[in-house]
């Protein structure tokens, strides 16, 4: 909860925020110890220690105990005299008090081997020795023998039925506003409403007015894509009644590197007057400033919504691998597989590195009004309520190395 960590939510650049978070269990307690970079009310790295009896439990945990970090990737190690020391990347050490978040000087501990990054230290100790683990190199890729295993992930199959909750492994981009996301609302059971926010996915992310910024969250919520190959999809119940409402599924790195596909009722009809919801249309977006080593331009592809589709109920729309490095996209009537359309396909570069490096592309929902309403509200004009209902991701394969797939479920 925001109320935890006021800074949390408001770091800039958009790829900062909480890092390598590391969890500890002693007497009881757990602990987890992470630092935020980029807070726009503290200078430097911040570093914090969240505790809770029971990880389970999200109300659980408590505030964040602060601390000035002298490096990323702190973690805590308790010796027998009950010395706590803080080790991060460097390597260097300090010991800290936990009841006052107060820190001695850093030493360094280790130089490392000479390659690049040592960093992710953990102290352990065995038989009378400490060990120190750390990364170095940053790229290699360890795999474990044969035999171990299978380990089959669970299946994601999210039908938001009444009574139930978000699913803890969805995310979201910094804190949303209240109530912007409802499980089985009155007249819609199984289903997420979204309620638009005056930001779309891309917002001004430099603007003081933090409508349209994404400081005050983002009306996104998406899971992680956790296989090469996968297939992710929705479906929409949508009837909106101002121009730029809009509502759709993202494949998501930041507000600077995402591709978009949403529906939305166009500007067109409402100049000539047409109220009827024939006048939807696809916009499969993608927004590419932070794209590296590309000269892929941010574009936005119109395509008018069969009129026929309006009168079938929900629309589901997918996305899916269509091989390693391009993501497809396409819609049809939840009812009516056959009429499948592909609207377009997109280079993964878009959402590879770039603006969140240190992240990888959330698959999710959204729901905006692309500005809409008063200066300075974090609410749209009504009408613009989305509903999601069969939330589907299926992995297929994941690439292990180049032109090498393992089926889902074998790994």
């Amino acid at each position: 909860m925001e109320s935890q960590l006021s800074q949390a939510g408001t770091a800039t650049p958009v790829a900062c925020g909480f890092f390598a978070p590391k969890l500890h269990h002693r007497n009881g307690t757990f602990h987890l110890t992470c630092v935020y970079l980029g807070a726009s009310t503290y200078t430097g790295i911040l570093g914090t220690v969240f505790t809770t009896a029971n990880i389970f439990d999200d109300a659980a945990w408590s505030d964040a105990l602060v601390f000035s970090g002298s490096s990323i990737d702190p973690d805590v190690f308790w010796s027998d005299n009950g010395t706590v020391y803080l080790t991060s990347a460097g390597i260097i050490q300090q010991t800290i008090d936990l009841s006052t978040g107060n820190v001695t000087e850093p030493y360094s501990i280790w130089n490392g081997t000479g390659l690049p990054s040592p960093e992710g230290p953990h102290i352990y100790k065995k038989d009378g020795w400490y060990y120190l683990l750390i990364a170095e190199g940053v790229r290699d890729v360890f795999r474990d023998v044969p035999g171990i295993g299978p380990f089959v992930q669970d299946p994601d199959v999210i039908d938001f039925t009444p009574g139930s909750s978000i699913a803890p492994h969805f995310l979201f981009w910094r804190y949303p506003e209240n109530n912007t996301f409802i499980v089985s609302p009155e007249g819609h059971p199984d289903a997420l409403q979204i309620r638009p926010a005056p930001a779309n996915l891309t917002g001004i992310p430099q603007s003081n007015e933090t409508s349209i910024s994404g400081h005050l969250g983002l009306p996104l919520i998406a899971r992680r894509q956790t296989h090469t190959l996968f297939s992710f999809s929705v479906d929409l119940s949508f009837s909106p009644r101002q121009s730029d409402q809009e509502a759709g599924i993202s494949v998501f790195l930041t507000q600077l590197n995402h591709i978009d596909l949403g529906i939305a009722r166009s500007a067109a009809a409402n100049l000539s007057g047409n109220g009827s919801e024939s006048s939807l249309e696809f916009r499969l977006r993608t927004e590419t400033t932070r794209t590296v080593n590309s000269t892929i331009p941010a574009s936005t592809q119109v395509t008018p919504l069969p009129v026929s589709w309006s009168q079938s109920g929900a629309i589901r729309l997918q996305i899916h691998t269509a091989n390693d490095t391009h993501y497809a996209f396409s819609a049809f009537p939840a009812n009516n597989a056959n009429a499948k359309i592909i609207l377009g396909y997109f280079s993964a570069i878009v959402v590879s590195g770039g603006s969140g490096e240190f992240t990888g592309a959330l698959l999710g929902a959204y729901a905006t009004c692309n500005g809409a309403g008063a200066s300075g509200q974090t609410r749209c004009p009504s009408g613009g309520d989305a509903y999601f209902s069969r939330w589907r991701y299926t992995g297929v394969a994941q690439e292990v190395d180049f032109d090498q797939y393992v089926p889902f479920g074998v790994l």
